[in-house]
């Protein structure tokens, strides 16, 4: 797949991200209970994933496979679990807006330190001076942001 293809489908990511964040905030202001919303949030998304595993005729891993992931790997679900719930806290005090920046800034400041040192088995990649003023911009437009 082209690059520039990946790169829409990333960006469609985010839309995605916004998205997710507004509608379970408003299901945790709704049921006036943020955690009921993530419970939500995960089930919908657990049912999801069963359905597209089911459409696409995936073989299930091995056992053997399973044991080889590492322990800390598994706790990814815990990170994607504290990750929505504190959106949806977060979203109505925040904003969207702000809150996407916050967590953009947040991304990108430690996934470069991933990279750098190739953290989680990944590749080493080296920290350029376009990379240093691509953190920055952001920076200043979560303080543009934040100035409304």
């Amino acid at each position: 797949m082209k690059l520039s293809t990946l790169i829409i489908i990333a960006s469609l990511l985010g839309v995605a991200l916004a998205t997710q964040g507004a509608m379970n905030a408003q299901v945790g202001r709704i049921t006036k209970i943020p955690l009921f919303a993530s419970l939500i949030s995960f089930s919908m998304g657990t049912i999801s994933i069963l359905f597209i595993y089911y459409l696409t005729n995936e073989s299930l891993p091995l056992l053997s496979d399973l044991k080889s992931v590492p322990p800390l790997f598994w706790l990814a679900g815990c990170l994607g679990a504290l990750f929505v719930s504190s959106v949806i806290i977060l979203i109505p005090k925040l904003g969207a807006s702000l809150l996407v920046s916050c967590i953009i800034f947040g991304q990108l400041s430690f996934s470069l330190f991933i990279d750098y040192y190739g953290l989680f088995g990944l590749e080493k990649r080296p920290i350029s001076i376009l990379n240093i003023i691509g953190f920055t911009v952001i920076i200043l437009g979560i303080y543009l942001i934040k100035l409304r």
